[in-house]
């Protein structure tokens, strides 16, 4: 329903539709019984699970009824378990949210919020229904509970009209806000989209610096990032084992990429194991 000028996806796919939450609920408790640990909510503005049932539910309604299984299927196998979420708009974000994020046991520490821009005057041109200071006062806000998440985001580089104090103003936000992790996307027009016929296009070798840029200074904060995680314990979800290597691949709750030594009988794909970095 927000359709953004630069995204073709809301012509073609057409009204949203949220997954029943009894439905939502047997799916995950069949990926617990056939021994998975961690478990992923995906799709589009999942944050806005359940406005379109009658009457209607909120997100954080979900969130405590998996929590509630969660709970209960630990308690009765005594095994790790973790619930992701894949990406949520930052007007998605509320007390409701935060609240559940403050008690779940479960929540990973890995929050994926897209940005797209951090000029409101891009925003706008975007039609993105959100300001540049309520994206930090959402980033803000979970960061107090979770200083250790990765926080990640997309942005577009090179909007139509994004002149070089707009681009100054993302750089800004990337910068000094607990971002440490980007999807950087050069913009490239859609067909049929608004965007295609905005004035103000961002020369190709431009936006090549622009994006060279956003890459460099994720690129430190990353590193900076990943140097106060050494010597921590964390969950970490095993994915494979890599013969050559004789190490297991596994993803941790805050979304760093972990291998660590083992025989290769002694984790399973889909067992959360802790690990000390």
């Amino acid at each position: 329903n927000s359709f953004c000028s630069y995204c073709i996806i809301p012509y073609v796919r057409g009204k949203p539709r949220s997954l029943p939450l009894q439905e939502v609920l047997n799916q995950i408790e069949n990926f617990l019984n056939q021994g998975y640990q961690e478990i992923v909510l995906t799709g589009i503005h999942i944050g806005k699970w359940g406005e379109d049932f009658a009457p209607p539910l909120k997100f954080s309604d979900l969130l405590y009824k998996i929590e509630e299984l969660l709970e209960r299927y630990s308690q009765t196998t005594g095994k790790l378990l973790s619930l992701r979420l894949s990406s949520i708009e930052p007007n998605e974000i509320n007390e409701d949210f935060l609240h559940f994020v403050k008690t779940s046991r479960f929540i990973a520490p890995h929050f994926h919020i897209p940005l797209q821009s951090g000029s409101n005057k891009i925003l706008k041109l975007m039609r993105r229904k959100y300001t540049r200071e309520k994206y930090l006062e959402v980033l803000q806000a979970l960061w107090e509970v979770f200083p250790y998440a990765t926080f990640g985001a997309d942005v577009i580089v090179g909007f139509p009209g994004e002149e070089e104090r707009d681009f100054g103003e993302t750089f800004e936000i990337v910068e000094k806000s607990p971002l440490n992790w980007l999807h950087i996307f050069p913009f490239s027009p859609r067909p049929f989209t608004p965007a295609e016929k905005m004035p103000g296009r961002v020369p190709p070798s431009e936006i090549k610096k622009r994006e060279k840029i956003l890459k460099e200074v994720i690129s430190q904060k990353r590193d900076k990032f990943l140097k106060t995680e050494i010597g921590q314990i964390r969950k970490v979800v095993v994915e494979k084992f890599l013969f050559e290597e004789k190490a297991f691949k596994g993803l941790s709750e805050n979304y760093i990429p972990v291998y660590f030594k083992s025989l290769p009988d002694k984790f399973k794909k889909g067992e959360i194991v802790k690990i000390r970095f």
